[in-house]
Formats: structure tokens, sequence, C-alpha cells
């Protein structure tokens, strides 16, 4: 399982230095290490184990292989956000997008929080249309469970208000 807190430790740290290259250099570094796939087992070679078991550690691991992919991936487009990257951000974007749907997570919560990202990026760079429609489709996601979601609910609301007005819709 991949250490979240070891990375937001270090992540934290190198930003406090002020070297975005740096940061940048270690999130590429962490990615390459979960976007390799390796083997789940710890129980011996597959023939070895039942087939539950074999099913909930293939299951865990693709979550566990995801939940740091999506959480490398969007430090990366943030940071590419403040530099100003915009190619790179939104290529990252579409590889967070892959990773979505890799899992079997579009139209989910975690689903909508990245396209509200990217919508509030497409803003920034008066993508308007583009924003519009990833802000509504983030709302989407989010009254799926609006409960885990409050205050990104609110902020695609606001976006999609925002985005119609600068429209004039």
């Amino acid at each position: 399982m991949y250490d979240i807190e070891n990375y937001t430790k270090k992540v934290d740290e190198l930003t406090a230095a002020g070297d975005p290259s740096a940061v940048e250099q270690f999130i590429l570094d962490e990615l390459r290490v979960v976007d390799t796939p390796y083997c789940i087992g710890s129980g011996g070679c597959p023939s070895c184990r039942s087939q539950e078991k074999e099913d909930r550690d293939a299951l865990q691991w693709l979550h566990d292989r995801v939940t740091a992919q999506v959480i490398l991936r969007n430090d990366l487009a943030g940071l590419y956000r403040s530099t100003s990257r915009w190619d790179d951000c939104m290529t990252v974007f579409e590889q967070l997008m892959e990773n979505l749907e890799e899992a079997g997570l579009l139209e989910t919560p975690l689903h909508g929080r990245i396209l509200l990202n990217r919508a509030l990026l497409e803003r920034q760079l008066e993508r308007l249309n583009d924003a519009l429609a990833d802000a509504e489709h983030a709302q989407a996601c989010f009254e799926t469970a609006p409960e885990v979601a409050p205050e990104a609910l609110r902020q695609a609301i606001e976006t999609v208000a925002a985005c119609k007005s600068a429209l004039g819709k």
C-alpha cells in the first residue's frame, strides 16, 4: 500500500523550500512507482491462495493504486496550474480521467472533484464553454452523494453560475 502520509510530508517540505522543480520531480518519481504494475500477492503464489482472497487483494490493490494516482496527479496538476504550465496541467487532467475510468470511478464524487478542478482551470483560461460543461458534470457527480462533498457541490454550483453569467446565459 502506498504511504500517502509520508508523500504529503515530503511534498510539504519541498514546497516550503520554494523549489517547484524539486516538487515536480518528486511527484513524477512517485508516479513512476504507483503507475508500475506489481504483484499484489502477499500470501504466496496464486495457485496457493483462494480465489476469494485473490479477488479481495486485487480490489484492495486497485483501490490503493488509483487513490495514490489521483492524489499525486491532482497535486501535479495544481503545481502546473500555479506555475502557469497550462498544457502540462491539461495533460495531467486527461491522465486523471484515464485513472478514474480504469478503476470504474466515473460519475462518482471523486470524478466530480477532478472535473471541478479542471473547470476552474478552464475558467481561468477563459475556455468558458468547456468550464461550464465540466462544472455541470461535476455538480451532477456531487448530487449523487451530496453528504460526501457539500463544499465541492457548492463550489460547482457557483462555478456553473459564474460561467453562465460570463457567457450571457
